[in-house]
């Protein structure tokens, strides 16, 4: 089994479409059986995404937006004959202008697709919010996570993993990726 773990920093990364050139002709090259990602972002005031790909699965309160980074992955990998079922929880404003996420792909169905709270702060324009991002496909769970600093007084790392386990307690066949 192959697995690609990246914080993408996406929108805000210079030369954005380079980047995303070589990130996609890894992923064609190598052929991951789950991709995840952090930081997968997409522009507040970018129009809504009018046609929903059948294998995305939404799980989180943001609407999918047409530049958003997970879509516009799914979508070159489409263009080169590798489709994935993909999933993207946007939680948080980030730089007062993008929406910030998580993001997985899986080459085989994803048949439950969730989100839950690492951190305290539920305010989506308090940077510090934190979530995990889990799908089950088939027998195996796949989680991804983007936590905060270890000494961080206000959302300590320990609190979020507190979380991260707790949320994490029935998940058999786990596989957690992330930037930690």
């Amino acid at each position: 089994m192959k697995i690609l773990n990246l914080n993408t920093h996406s929108l805000i990364e210079q030369d954005y479409e380079k980047k995303c050139e070589i990130f996609v002709k890894k992923i064609l090259e190598i052929k991951p059986d789950f991709i995840t990602m952090q930081e997968v972002n997409q522009g507040i005031f970018s129009p809504t995404q009018k046609f929903t790909p059948v294998t995305f699965k939404n799980c989180g309160k943001f609407p999918l937006r047409e530049n958003n980074h997970a879509l516009k992955i799914y979508n070159m990998l489409k263009n080169n004959d590798l489709e994935y079922n993909f999933t993207w929880c946007g939680f948080k404003v980030g730089y007062k202008k993008f929406q910030e996420g998580l993001a997985i792909f899986s080459l085989s169905s994803i048949d439950d697709a969730k989100s839950f709270y690492l951190s305290k702060s539920r305010n989506h324009f308090d940077w510090k919010v934190r979530k995990a991002l889990v799908i089950k496909s088939g027998e195996i769970s796949v989680a991804t996570v983007h936590t905060g600093w270890w000494d961080d007084p206000d959302e300590p790392l320990k609190e979020q993993l507190d979380s991260l386990f707790d949320g994490l307690k029935n998940h058999e066949n786990l596989i957690l990726t992330g930037d930690f």
